[in-house]
């Protein structure tokens, strides 16, 4: 079985600056997202192998946006996050700049 992604990838260079592509509050931002990103069954184990391993600085630094509306915007491979979880952005609102972590 081949890894799965079901994103779109834009293409940026590093520094530019990230907006949110709609309004909606930000669950999580930096490299412990896991939990916002509609896993099926439980991730416990997962985490607490990271966790064991000190594994957290080799994922991406990722904002997640909720809407409201059921749907959840990731922004993933940031260099540094300018938003912390349970603000609330607007469509444009910056959120921090493009970068390479994880496997970018």
């Amino acid at each position: 079985m081949s890894p799965f992604h079901d994103g779109l990838d834009l293409a940026t260079f590093c520094g530019d600056r990230i907006v949110a592509a709609h309004a909606g509050t930000v669950l999580a931002a930096g490299r412990k997202y896991d939990e916002h990103l509609g896993w099926l069954g439980d991730i416990a184990p997962y985490l607490e192998r990271l966790e064991a391993k000190h594994l957290w600085s080799t994922l991406p630094i990722v904002v997640v946006i909720d809407d409201g509306n059921g749907y959840r915007s990731i922004y993933a491979h940031f260099s540094k996050v300018e938003v912390r979880r349970g603000d609330v952005v607007e469509a444009g609102d910056f959120l921090g700049y493009e970068g390479m972590t994880g496997r970018a």
